[in-house]
């Protein structure tokens, strides 16, 4: 019936979503919440219909609930605490057939009345929120058999025939005398507003309570008035009134001191006999109680005086639920039941009944019946199709129209199969569990007795086995709908003793070829022991049943199980593992080289072995597991003793060791020339070098034209032309080195000076740049200037040449002036200068 819900939205929701949104248990009709409507209100907030499914397309996300009709008319509230415009329908069954019922909306309150109840059926009702609104809300319900309509006059006044709680949906209108209350706490210069008018006889001398509850927040005035015996009764008036409450409880604006309240009536715990309006009066809405008389003729009205079209309930209890002992004037209908063969297929039930001041009966049977109703006072015997709740109602109306019901709720039912019990075992043993179980059946309770006093409700039992009294017969028997099962019966059998395994194992030889472990045990309370040593185990010959000495023919973990058998089969067992292995070779460790300088890596490894694992500790709190280390030689700490213990199970190697010397510190090779590089030079020059080196003992230099030395402070002739770079190599105990380029020294054949005087810096690789050919000069500078004397460029290196920018831009093009100054290797000073035009 429901649509189908796609189960993986509700996956993604957060936590205190899911929770928010979990469907609700009468969700669906067919699990829809029984509910006893004879008076039934929850608590505030108790149901939502939060996480609901549509049931019907336009339903909204409804909830279910149902009841037996034990009376002709139900009134049912839905109060929305968070569920916004409640909405309520009403079905016969699960089938979709809706019953046209009255609804009236009063801000967050929903009511819905539905009259012409069959007495005995089971009705279905849904719950819903407007625009698919969800929430939490209040429900009651009311199944009552309800007066005649009161009239607004005395004149038309409801006839009451019991003091059975009854709803009024709504009044409105005072009649067509809207001034009966005068004389009253009610009376008022403008009249009634919305008034009922009821009556009754009293049948006893007895003690009257009522409460009044409006439907809303109503401000509800009433007057009681005696008007004497019957036949000899009066008009109502203010010389009859015997109590009246006109309190304004619904706001106390005007008088801040007095008590807010709705609810008003008579009550055990009053003792004023009116209340009337204004402040200053410490009203609560209720009056002291009334002293009935037998044969007395009583008149109630009421006034909503608050607004029309909406109404209230009347009960005749106090506002803590007690009932007086008064009684009207009225048919009595109780009903006697007489079960024959219950439980039986052929089981029927007689119902009869003492009714009095009564002109005609009706039964209603319920669901099921062979007979749904019947007119006569000793209906025929009846019998039903179906098991479960039943209820029968009686009606009995008097010759003055006054209608009352009575009902009888019972369960209907067939003796249960009898129960299968599972989860016997052939043996128990101290310590262990007794779980028995049968399958859980709907509506069914269960009934388990046993030795040592046991009982248990549930379907499933688990008893301690904790002592030889456990053992015997355990019995079970089940009730459904109040027919209760023979008893199944299962016997466990004595309850054996269980005995204790344990033992120790002693090492001998351990981690050597010759290695064996003797095992003792030390278990009680057995009549034989079990033994499993594991793979590879071999036991000598001779050993006893207690204890053995037992050697492995190969490594590993090994399990050793200890089984106890006692007497009545009774196992305990006990697993221990114990590792065997073999001590490894101690290792031999091998080093990359014997020295090691700063920056470099020792690598040290050992040889391979199968099963084992590796510890290596060292300097500068070094460790690792690994069969090779690499130890980055990042300062002189990682120097000394490197240790290497080897580990196969519990054996363990003596420590190997290797020493790491001192670590050298890196030369630093540095080296001066005179003349310095870069220069330019003409060949044969003679060059000689000056070593600045540290850290090293041993030198190789590189002249770069083919020629080498290991002198420290060597000298050089250069004797061709070329460009010559010179490096140095620092060594350092044939361990460490290190490396200098210094140059360039630029050789050429000896000639003039030469200036060139024009240039053309436009980057085609082609006289890009000013370029002064001079060589065996010892010092050298030269200016540029512009035309205006500004200085373009300097420079006292002859291997730099201008570009032809100045600050990094290009100059213009035009005429420049350069004046040089050198001195040559002859101390000869040479100064030369010109023009330089730029071309581009």
């Amino acid at each position: 019936m429901k649509k189908a819900v796609i189960i993986f939205l509700y996956l993604v929701c957060a936590s205190n979503i899911m929770r928010a949104q979990q469907i609700p248990a009468n969700d669906n009709c067919s699990n829809a919440r029984q509910i006893n409507a004879l008076n039934y209100c929850s608590f505030g907030g108790e149901f939502t219909n939060a996480g609901a499914t549509e049931s019907f397309i336009g339903n909204g996300r409804d909830v279910w609930f149902k009841f037996t009709a034990v009376a002709f008319e139900i009134s049912i509230n839905v109060i929305g605490n968070t569920l916004q415009l409640p909405r309520i329908g009403m079905m016969t069954d699960c089938g979709g057939t809706g019953l046209v019922g009255s609804t009236i909306v009063d801000g967050n309150t929903t009511i819905f009345t539905k009259g012409g109840l069959t007495p005995g059926q089971v009705y279905y009702f849904w719950v819903s929120g407007t625009n698919n609104n969800t929430g939490t809300f209040e429900l009651c319900a009311k199944n009552y058999t309800p007066p005649a309509q009161p009239g607004q006059d005395f004149s038309s006044a409801s006839l009451l025939c019991s003091t059975a709680s009854f709803p009024v949906i709504n009044i409105t209108g005072a009649g067509a005398n809207n001034r009966e209350a005068a004389g009253t706490c009610m009376a008022s210069p403008t009249g009634e507003s919305n008034t009922a008018w009821y009556k009754w006889t009293a049948a006893n001398n007895g003690t009257l309570v009522f409460t009044i509850t409006p439907t809303n927040f109503d401000d509800i005035d009433w007057a009681l008035y005696d008007l004497g015996p019957e036949g000899n009764t009066q008009v109502p008036s203010g010389q009859n009134v015997i109590r009246c409450a006109a309190g304004h409880g619904i706001d106390n604006s005007s008088c801040p001191n007095e008590l807010l309240y709705t609810k008003t009536g008579l009550d055990f715990n009053a003792q004023d006999l009116t209340e009337t309006g204004g402040c200053g009066q410490r009203q609560n809405g209720v009056v002291k109680f009334v002293d009935m008389k037998q044969g007395h003729v009583y008149a109630l009205i009421i006034d909503n005086f608050t607004k029309g079209n909406n109404g209230f309930t009347l009960a005749f209890t106090d506002q803590l639920g007690k009932a007086g002992t008064a009684e009207f004037v009225g048919p009595k209908a109780p009903i006697t039941m007489v079960r024959d063969k219950p439980c039986t297929i052929d089981q029927n039930y007689t119902f009869t009944t003492n009714a009095t001041n009564y002109t005609s009966l009706k039964w209603f049977f319920g669901e099921g019946a062979n007979v749904a109703s019947s007119d006569n006072l000793n209906p025929p015997a009846i019998s039903y199709s179906i098991p479960g709740q039943k209820t029968v109602v009686l009606q009995a109306i008097s010759d003055r129209g006054c209608s009352v019901t009575s009902s009888m709720t019972f369960l209907v039912g067939l003796k249960p199969a009898l129960p299968v019990i599972s989860g016997l075992k052939p043996r128990y043993c101290i310590g262990e569990s007794i779980t028995l179980s049968t399958p859980s059946q709907a509506g069914a309770t269960y009934s388990w007795t046993g030795p040592a006093a046991f009982t248990s409700d549930q379907p499933d039992i688990t008893v301690s086995a904790n002592n030889a009294s456990k053992a015997d017969k355990y019995s079970l028997t089940i009730t459904i709908n109040e027919c209760t099962s023979d008893p199944a019966s299962v016997i466990i059998p004595p309850i054996g003793q269980t005995p204790t395994a344990s033992f120790t194992n002693t090492g001998i030889n351990l981690c050597t070829p010759q290695q064996a472990y003797r095992f003792t045990s030390q278990s009680a309370n057995f009549q034989s022991l079990r033994w499993n040593f594991g793979d590879g185990a071999s036991v000598p010959v001779g050993s006893s049943g207690q204890n053995y000495n037992v050697t492995y023919s190969t490594s590993g973990t090994k399990a050793i199980t200890l089984e106890a058998i006692g007497n009545n089969g009774c196992v305990s067992t006990l697993t221990q593992q114990i590792e065997v292995s073999i001590r490894p070779d101690i290792p031999s460790i091998a080093g990359n080289k014997p020295d090691f300088c700063l920056k470099d890596t020792i690598r040290l490894s050992t040889q391979i072995q199968a099963g084992v694992t590796y510890k290596w500790t060292g300097p500068n709190n070094f460790s690792s597991a690994q069969r090779e280390v690499e130890i980055p030689v990042s300062s002189t700490l990682v120097a000394g003793t490197y240790n290497l213990i080897l580990t196969r199970g519990s054996c363990s190697t003596s420590s190997a060791s290797i020493n790491i010397p001192p670590i050298f510190k890196n030369p630093v090779a540095v080296f001066r020339a005179d003349p310095s590089a870069p220069v330019k030079l003409a060949y044969p020059i003679t060059v000689r070098f000056y070593n600045e080196s540290t850290d090293a003992d041993r030198y190789l230099w590189n002249f770069g034209d083919s020629t080498t030395s290991i002198e420290v402070n060597p000298v050089h002739t250069y004797r061709k032309k070329g460009n010559f770079d010179v490096t140095l190599t620092a060594f350092k105990s044939n361990v460490c080195n290190a490396s200098v380029v210094q140059g360039t020294f630029m050789i050429s054949e000896a000639g003039a000076i030469f200036i060139p005087n024009t240039f053309t810096p436009n980057n085609d690789a082609v006289n890009d740049k000013f370029v002064v050919n001079m060589n065996n000069i010892r010092t050298y500078r030269i200016k540029i200037f512009n035309r205006y004397g500004i200085l373009m460029y300097s420079s006292q290196n002859m291997v730099e040449s201008w570009n032809g920018t100045f600050n990094n831009e290009q100059v213009p093009v035009g005429i420049y002036y350069y004046l040089v100054d050198a001195i040559d290797f002859d101390a000869n000073v040479i100064k030369k200068s010109g023009y330089v035009t730029i071309l581009r």
